[in-house]
């Protein structure tokens, strides 16, 4: 079988060239590559690996040959994605890796963070500023809590693109506020979140807490989480590491970690009510009051999902193999020539500025945005299309293709995808 360190030796450590990866890299892929079809999603149906399919067979043989206690294998590759994910932010424990279902369910936790025994928070709705250009999930997450009184959500709105200004967020802090919930990468417009630093000093001033979503980041660019001024990161490896829907973690800084164990009332720790058994110090359970884990094994709920963490091992090993800034550099180099291309045809993409430098993705305003995706579709080219966000609800929605470029798109394909765009977006 072709490995994933026989495909990566032959690329040296210079830049990426499409050559290269088509001879050595885009036989892992052989499964998923369908004749006759261009792949531009950015979402979580990227394309799988073939050794996929042997690392899910492996984790059913685990089960097969140990029906009542498959857990020691099924453990131990939990530990190994979280190690994975950990060098991928850079991220120096991996135990501040806690797995979950989605990026989702990782908001959750913090959110359900917020009413920690001896802080002054405690039966207050937690206080949130959070951007208009967030995700569809973490937006109705927010809503959901809002309306059930949990929470207080201070909303950023974008301006006329849709687009958010940084220093509003910033702004938008009070001595009120619990927590900032901002996209390193904006999901519809692939703006990069700037001055992150500004906003963190903003929300530490007064005691709070900075989380970032890093779904159209990690992996996709380089991010050095313990550096960035967040204390909790949010993410999928759905997208940028392959591995389809389950495979998304929660990152908690490791200066809020405790490196012993403690009992779950213990006074200004950190600690959310979204745990379960896998978060218990050893197996004794007695009293009313459960002992809980040493640093972020504490964060772990019930028994996990397994599948998931056999599903992502393939690309996380490819991405961390060939480098996020390799595969950064690649990526931006198939954007530009995919937005020269769309330019000849009479498309131009959203803000093409320095700020989007890094955004995997290049986001096209288009009343049609709906519609063109579905022409797209029938033609063979495989987008998405996102709606943009606007300052009020009740304005007329408007929206974006997103075209993202993966290291298997050849240009010949970006070329062929422009000119079938430029038609979708004028039929």
């Amino acid at each position: 079988m072709h490995t994933i360190a026989d495909a990566v030796a032959p690329l040296g450590s210079g830049p990426l060239t499409g050559d290269a990866l088509a001879r050595h890299v885009r036989p892992l892929f052989s499964r998923a590559l369908k004749p006759a079809t261009i792949h531009l999603a950015h979402h979580t149906s990227a394309r799988p690996l073939d050794r996929t399919a042997d690392d899910v067979s492996e984790a059913l043989d685990a089960w097969y040959d140990n029906p009542s206690d498959p857990w020691t294998p099924w453990r131990a590759e939990m530990d190994a994605f979280r190690a994975r994910v950990a060098r991928l932010i850079a991220c120096s424990r991996p135990d501040a890796i806690v797995p979950k279902a989605s990026a989702a369910q990782g908001l959750r936790a913090v959110l359900n963070a917020h009413a920690t025994p001896g802080t002054p928070s405690v039966a207050k709705p937690i206080h949130v500023v959070a951007t208009r250009v967030e995700s569809d999930s973490t937006e109705a997450i927010l809503k959901n809590y809002a309306a059930r009184g949990r929470a207080r959500i201070t909303w950023v709105d974008p301006d006329a693109q849709g687009l958010i200004d940084p220093a509003r967020i910033a702004a938008a802090v009070t001595m009120t506020t619990d927590l900032v919930v901002a996209s390193h990468v904006a999901p519809a417009t692939g703006r990069v979140l700037t001055a992150i630093d500004a906003i963190a000093k903003a929300i530490h001033t007064v005691g709070g807490l900075l989380l970032l979503d890093c779904s159209r980041t990690a992996g996709a660019m380089p991010f050095d989480f313990e550096r960035s001024g967040a204390d909790f990161a949010i993410a999928s490896c759905a997208a940028h590491a392959h591995a389809g829907p389950g495979a998304g973690w929660l990152a908690i800084h490791p200066k809020h970690l405790i490196d012993e164990p403690r009992p779950v009332a213990r006074r200004h720790a950190l600690g959310t009510l979204d745990i379960g058994c896998f978060a218990l110090h050893g197996a004794d359970t007695q009293g009313d009051e459960p002992t809980l884990a040493a640093g972020g094994d504490a964060w772990l709920e019930g028994p996990p999902a397994v599948l998931p963490f056999y599903q992502a091992r393939a690309g996380l090993e490819l991405v961390l193999a060939i480098g996020v800034e390799r595969l950064a550099d690649y990526n931006r180099t198939q954007r530009a020539f995919l937005h020269d291309r769309l330019a000849d045809a009479g498309v131009q993409a959203l803000d093409t500025d320095a700020a989007t430098a890094h955004a995997p993705f290049l986001a096209i305003p288009t009343a049609e945005w709906r519609a063109a995706a579905d022409r797209l579709k029938a033609r063979g080219v495989i987008a998405d299309a996102r709606r943009l966000p606007t300052a009020a609800e009740h304005d007329t929605p408007r929206g974006c293709l997103r075209l993202a470029p993966d290291l298997l798109t050849t240009q010949d394909e970006l070329a062929r995808a422009a000119s079938m765009v430029a038609e979708a977006i004028k039929a």
